[in-house]
């Protein structure tokens, strides 16, 4: 090795230990200070001072022990939200700290008895897995499990101070490693506070300079919302969602965009033409996705404006047939027998439709009804005594006590 490979590693240990002891002699002094002081008066001096030594002297040996007393002295200071975000920083940040059976007791007291945290039940959970996560070694990554963690719980009392840690890692991790995560995570903590144009200024960021990143095409997504929603601009909209369709066609989101975009064209530009065409781009291209049913009933609610029965009675069957358990099923076959019976005049349609009830909703407390018209069309328009008799029967055994059951019983003696 070189004497000057030799010269510059001992400056940087020397450098190191130098930043160790000063990072030691200030925690010496607060630590005296703290044991000095007890007065009230002297509360906010002492925050002040342990924020400072934390926010100077990161991943020092004494950063869990300084939390822990600052989340202390916030607690004196009757500051909830400021004690909670700094236990759960300890806990995420020091896995491995002797502190940390403590610091869960209080976290669960917190939880539990405190009616200032306003918690959701999921968040509650989050928070009780924290006693069973694995301790990190590296502190950059326990600093990412931690802004992961305060991304996944939506407690609006700590999410500016949540805004902050996101800001202050930037600072301490000189990489971009990780950095497209922080971006996203810190936007959507944006949005759910109605700050849409920081949140948005962060999602640019991720399509700009990780466009290899996995959250682009759910930045994409956010961007698009935030224009249609927040800036009023579906033209952009509308390209967000474009560029989102073409360029990730195979992300998870990409459904949720492609009905998206069908909903601009549909609603905003009463476009019925592109409208339609989108709608079948998203049934057919995302039989699985969650807009699937609605994107359907949307398709044969149009054909229907237009007179165009047949292809409404199309997509409403498809409903029944793909998504029977979706919430649109009940209402498709609703519409399906109306359909045959006052527009397209198919009796026997609308009757053999009206037992589809029995299989598909037999509990639903309209279906005797259904079936009762179903046994009269084939009674009196039909004339198809066998299949009127067979309903009335069903009627009769499956739901003896309905009013329903009572009138099949005088029809099915009169056959």
């Amino acid at each position: 090795m070189s004497i000057w490979k030799i010269i510059i590693l001992c400056l940087i240990v020397l450098n190191v230990l130098h930043s160790q002891d000063t990072a030691d002699l200030y925690y010496e002094l607060l630590d005296q200070e703290f044991r000095d002081k007890t007065d009230n008066t002297d509360i906010n001096t002492l925050i002040t001072e342990f924020e400072n030594y934390i926010n100077s002297y990161p991943n020092s040996a004494q950063e869990d022990e300084a939390l822990f007393r600052l989340a202390g002295l916030y607690k004196k200071n009757s500051k909830t939200n400021k004690q909670f975000f700094t236990l759960l920083k300890l806990n995420l940040l020091h896995g491995k700290s002797p502190l940390q059976k403590s610091v869960s007791f209080i976290l669960d007291s917190l939880i539990t008895y405190n009616v200032e945290m306003h918690l959701s039940p999921e968040s509650e959970a989050a928070i009780k897995t924290l006693n069973n996560k694995v301790a990190r070694e590296d502190y950059r990554l326990s600093y990412i499990d931690f802004l992961s963690f305060l991304h996944s719980v939506n407690i609006a009392s700590i999410d500016p101070l949540a805004i902050d840690a996101f800001n202050k890692y930037r600072i301490l991790f000189k990489t971009n490693t990780d950095l497209d995560a922080v971006l996203f995570w810190q936007a959507e903590i944006y949005k759910r506070n109605k700050m849409q144009g920081l949140a948005a200024m962060n999602l640019k960021a991720i399509t700009s300079i990780f466009k290899e990143s996995r959250f682009v095409p759910k930045a994409f997504f956010e961007l698009a919302q935030i224009s249609f929603n927040y800036y009023k601009q579906p033209d952009i909209a509308t390209d967000y969602y474009i560029e989102l369709i073409n360029q990730y066609p195979e992300a998870d989101i990409t459904g949720d965009a492609q009905y998206e975009l069908a909903r601009i064209y549909d609603v905003y530009f009463k476009d019925t033409k592109e409208a339609l065409t989108n709608y079948k781009l998203q049934v057919q291209a995302f039989p699985d996705n969650r807009y699937y049913a609605r994107s359907l009933n949307r398709i044969a609610e149009l054909y229907l404006a237009e007179n165009d029965y047949i292809q409404s009675v199309k997509y409403y069957k498809q409903i029944v047939e793909s998504v029977p358990d979706s919430t649109f099923a009940y209402g498709a076959l609703v519409k399906i027998k109306d359909l045959y019976l006052n527009n397209i005049n198919d009796k026997a349609q609308a009757a053999a439709t009206m037992q589809l009830f029995l299989q598909i909703f037999p509990k639903h407390p309209e279906t005797p009804g259904y079936i009762l018209k179903a046994a009269k069309l084939y009674q009196k328009d039909i004339k198809d005594n066998l299949k009127a008799n067979v309903l009335f029967k069903i009627l009769i055994e499956k739901y003896p006590q309905t009013a329903a059951a009572k009138e099949a019983k005088t029809l099915y003696t009169q056959n």
